[in-house]
């Protein structure tokens, strides 16, 4: 075996040149093919990389839940399984408390309910027949009372996971916010 060592390559100099930087000699190594100096010790270990969480927007989160419950909604009437839209409703709030940024959890604490009766609203009018407005109305109903346990259930337990995210600090800043801010509301001394 032939002992090769490492030259950088001659770059050009100047305001038009572009500014690069030389590999080290243990990622030079890996390029021609694994073959490392004796002398140079041994490349490190490659740490492994976690794959970045993906975090939603308050808005993507609840456009996120109305999808989710209006799909499960549409698709349970289609199958007549009525625990397909309870559990679409459970499942799109916990998954929101989840992943939602820290900062928009307030919002999505608060929102799960009535993004639930909004789906439910536009999906019984896309598929109840007959007279439109009566139709939708008994439909929403009906679905409300059936899933009413479900979205008892979906709704603590969104609290639970975001209260665990940090749901608090978002409530503390809130009424910090509400309050205004105590520098402006002293008194100007005498």
């Amino acid at each position: 075996m032939s002992q090769q060592t490492w030259r950088p390559k001659e770059q050009p100099t100047g305001p038009t040149a572009p500014a690069t930087v030389p590999a080290a000699p243990a990622a030079s190594a890996a390029a021609r093919g694994g073959q490392a100096d004796s002398g140079s010790a041994p490349a490190p270990a490659a740490t492994p990389t976690t794959p970045l969480a993906i975090r939603l927007t308050g808005r993507g989160a609840m456009l996120g839940i109305f999808g989710v419950c209006f799909f499960g909604l549409v698709i349970s009437d289609w199958l007549h399984w009525g625990v397909l839209t309870g559990g679409a409703f459970v499942a799109a709030s916990a998954l929101a408390a989840a992943k939602t940024q820290r900062t928009d959890l307030l919002t999505i604490a608060v929102s799960p309910p009535a993004l639930f009766l909004a789906a439910v609203v536009c999906g019984k009018a896309l598929v109840s027949p007959g007279s439109l407005l009566l139709s939708t109305t008994e439909g929403t109903l009906i679905t409300l009372a059936n899933t009413a346990p479900w979205l008892i259930a979906g709704t603590i337990l969104s609290l639970i996971i975001a209260f665990s995210r940090g749901l608090w600090g978002n409530v503390r800043t809130l009424t910090t916010d509400l309050r205004g801010d105590p520098i402006r509301r002293q008194s100007p001394p005498s």
